[in-house]
């Protein structure tokens, strides 16, 4: 296995501005049930519905985009593998990785012991019983995130894990030859000290491009990282300190400046940034 540092997730725009939000900062104790969440596009001529039977927080993020990251070193499946009984789709390449639970857990910034095992089991559920469907002017299509599978240690915890994007998704995800890529560095992304943090820096490094700046307004950013309502002012004050200072945690980052003042923010990425 390649250093971390040589890693990134390869995000496209799709994943970038509909899925990537479903994940969200979650207290202990707190995870939704059966959440159900719907974009659009500004003529609704696209839209996305995302179907969690549990709310998906920024640690199964952590694990999602490093399963991504191992998409390089994995491989395509073959027909035969494909996942339409009825060979409907025959012929498009599905996504399989096939990976260590050591290997994966350490990717996604965790320990290697049982109770991360046992969180890497209770992750991989939730992203597979989390489903999309999309409907565009011309057609509609539904699929699961991934599917799984793994073999059990002698504490029946992950040993050797299987991850399958299925044919559909993997044509969703990959996009073909034309398709631009943001780079998600798993270094920084693990560099960061909370999970508001991560998924800001998820969020600006799709809205900036390397060498470039751009300008944001507090409030934004808060109902970008907090997509739900805050249950009060107290909530509400509290949700915009932690955006402070998930900004001042990405503006210590190799390649990155934030400038604060009042109610915005001017972020800017180096040439070089990660």
């Amino acid at each position: 296995m390649k250093s971390l540092n040589e890693k990134y997730a390869l995000v496209n725009g799709f994943l970038q501005n509909y899925l990537l939000p479903v994940f969200i900062p979650v207290k202990r104790g707190r995870r939704a049930k059966a959440v159900l969440r719907k974009y659009s596009n500004k003529d609704k001529t696209k839209n996305l519905e995302v179907a969690m039977f549990e709310q998906l927080d920024v640690a199964d993020q952590d694990l999602f985009l490093a399963t991504l990251s191992f998409c390089g070193d994995g491989e395509q499946g073959t027909a035969d593998e494909l996942l339409d009984a009825d060979g409907f789709i025959k012929g498009m390449p599905s996504i399989k990785v096939e990976v260590t639970a050591y290997e994966l857990l350490r990717r996604s910034g965790r320990q290697t012991g049982g109770k991360d095992r046992r969180w890497l089991a209770q992750s991989l559920r939730r992203l597979s019983h989390t489903g999309m469907r999309f409907e565009g002017e011309k057609a509609e299509w539904g699929v699961n995130l991934l599917n799984y599978s793994f073999v059990k240690d002698d504490f029946d915890n992950p040993s050797h894990v299987r991850v399958w994007i299925n044919p559909i998704a993997a044509m969703v995800f990959t996009g073909g030859q034309q398709v631009s890529y943001i780079r998600h560095s798993l270094i920084d992304r693990l560099a960061l000290p909370s999970e508001a943090a991560k998924v800001l820096h998820g969020y600006l490094v799709g809205m900036i491009r390397a060498g470039g700046s751009r300008v944001f307004e507090i409030g934004t950013l808060v109902d970008r990282v907090y997509p739900d309502p805050a249950p009060s002012e107290r909530a509400s004050r509290k949700r915009r300190t932690e955006v402070r200072s998930a900004l001042k945690s990405i503006g210590d980052l190799h390649g990155w400046t934030v400038e604060v003042e009042r109610d915005k923010t001017l972020v800017s990425r180096a040439k070089n940034s990660k």
